[in-house]
């Protein structure tokens, strides 16, 4: 379950770091956009995986 969650962050962290380098900003704001979508992600199936099954 934390898995993509730590990862998003990594790459939150990375992307803000790259996103005023000169050349490859865009590559920082893609790694931004990708790590919020992860950890998005990692709350809903996490979320989804801990629902009790219909009965």
């Amino acid at each position: 379950m934390f898995g993509p969650i730590g990862l998003g962050l990594l790459l939150i962290i990375v992307g803000l770091g790259i996103l005023f380098v000169p050349g490859i900003g865009i590559l920082g704001l893609l790694a931004l956009v990708v790590g919020v979508l992860m950890i998005v992600g990692g709350f809903a199936s996490g979320r989804r995986r801990s629902a009790a099954p219909p009965s």
